[in-house]
């Protein structure tokens, strides 16, 4: 069983980056909004009077959760460059490999 509860200092947003969690047995509460399982909010703003409540029973143990006060940067993905075949593999033979 684990039980804490986080205060904040000043006005801020909290991001879901992440959550995953027993359903209906682990719990995240932000000022009275309870989320469970994989059902939580994009991000929660809150206030220096605001608090964060997390607790959880011994049993199922599933990814958990993560909050950051700043949203992760978009993850850039290259763009390819000529023609994609989904059929092309590419395989590398060295002098010692097996033929």
């Amino acid at each position: 069983y684990e039980h804490c509860t986080i205060r904040f200092a000043k006005n801020t947003t909290l991001h879901v980056v992440d959550f995953f969690t027993e359903k209906f047995a682990d719990w995240l509460t932000v000022d009275s909004v309870g989320c469970s399982g994989q059902t939580c909010p994009e991000q929660f703003n809150v206030t220096a009077t605001s608090e964060l409540e997390w607790s959880s029973d011994w049993g199922t143990v599933h990814r958990g959760w993560m909050i950051c006060t700043d949203p992760l940067p978009p993850i850039l993905v290259p763009t390819p460059r000529g023609p994609i075949d989904p059929l092309f593999r590419q395989v590398r033979v060295s002098a010692s490999s097996p033929m």
